[in-house]
């Protein structure tokens, strides 16, 4: 099963889903480093290939989101649940639910106040440009409207550890 976590730059995503592999034992997939792998692994058969920033926004571009976003997914094991860390476009969920239909959009929000502090400097652009990116060209589909659960990023870990073992007793309730 997939837990597919969204939210704006410094909301707790990845600490969150460090939490969840720790307390539950659950697999952390980070998107981003999944891909630095790959560009890592084509860097030493291309001589002339992009930085990496430039690499990844042209794989999106032509590529599409849920075309890479199945690539992604095309070496993962059915048989655990995974953490993916993080989602930014309708299409990736699209992507994450054709490969696992039982998966499951979570949310985290934490105030302003709170991600100010933890953000990098330039990076309060970044949220206007992730909040477009949830949704599609169209404007006919928001990523928000499928979250299921939500977390709140401010909250203490043995507060988000009790809300992890919540989401797990849910899950458990659907099987």
């Amino acid at each position: 099963m997939i837990v597919a976590l969204t939210g704006f730059h410094a909301a707790g995503k990845s600490y969150l889903a460090q939490v969840m592999a720790e307390s539950l034992g659950w697999v952390h997939f980070h998107k981003q480093n999944q891909m630095k792998v790959f560009y890592e692994k084509q860097r030493l058969n291309h001589l002339n290939l992009p930085d990496w920033n430039s690499w990844q926004v042209k794989m999106f571009q032509e590529n599409g989101h849920y075309e890479v976003m199945s690539w992604l997914l095309g070496g993962v094991r059915n048989d655990q649940i995974l953490v993916v860390d993080s989602l930014h476009h309708p299409d990736e969920w699209k992507a994450v639910r054709d490969f696992d239909s039982r998966a499951i959009l979570v949310g985290i929000f934490t105030p302003n106040t709170v991600r100010s502090v933890r953000r990098d400097e330039g990076e309060d652009e970044l949220d206007a440009k992730r909040q477009s990116y949830w949704h599609d060209e169209n404007h006919r589909r928001c990523l928000l409207s499928s979250v299921e659960w939500s977390f709140v990023g401010s909250l203490s870990r043995e507060e988000l550890e009790r809300q992890c073992h919540a989401l797990k007793g849910y899950l458990d309730s659907l099987e």
